[in-house]
């Protein structure tokens, strides 16, 4: 199941999407995750301007229910921000950003970055282009300000966060190598 997500929306049937007014939507994905450990790439498409934003992660239930949301800004997201014009990603949970080992540098177009949730261990660990990167949420995390970072609970849905000109290809895939052979996620 493929969606793509851009400033002009064409997604699967059964995909939610939402439009802020700053021109940033958000699509999810219908898949709902309960259980057990998935996969998902997001291939960065276009970035058409240097500060493309692409913000990738998971949303929980109640996402979606006040109109005009994105994900990142949201008590029920978990999203990871890839933006074009910085050497940083940073992990975003309502609205404030925490930082992690590990996490790449830089994203550009042609990238694909891997997104594992694991909802027995309540971590998404991060691939680029086929390399594991760190744990982007995990029991335990706190954000920026000290604050507590909720757990991962699902039901679960990936979900995509773009603005100003950006476009993303989610889809779901087989576990990583890695992972398929039995490492948990939460081992580094």
């Amino acid at each position: 199941m493929v969606h793509v997500v851009a400033m002009r929306m064409a997604v699967v049937s059964g995909a939610v999407v939402t439009r802020n007014d700053y021109g940033h939507q958000c699509a999810i994905c219908p898949l709902k995750m309960c259980a057990g450990i998935h996969y998902a790439e997001f291939t960065v498409l276009s970035t058409s301007r240097s500060n493309s934003s692409i913000i990738i992660g998971v949303v929980a239930e109640g996402f979606g229910d006040a109109a005009r949301q994105v994900a990142w800004t949201t008590p029920h997201g978990w999203m990871l921000w890839l933006d074009s014009g910085r050497d940083e990603c940073f992990m975003y949970h309502d609205g404030i950003h925490s930082e992690w080992t590990g996490h790449p540098r830089r994203v550009k177009e042609g990238d694909i970055v891997g997104l594992l949730l694991d909802l027995e261990s309540q971590t998404i660990r991060v691939y680029l282009n086929g390399r594991r990167h760190g744990l982007m949420v995990s029991p335990g995390m706190q954000n920026h300000r000290g604050g507590a970072v909720e757990s991962l609970v699902g039901p679960l849905r990936w979900a995509a966060d773009v603005g100003d000109g950006a476009s993303v290809r989610i889809e779901r895939k087989p576990l990583p190598r890695a992972a398929s052979q039995g490492e948990r996620c939460n081992v580094q």
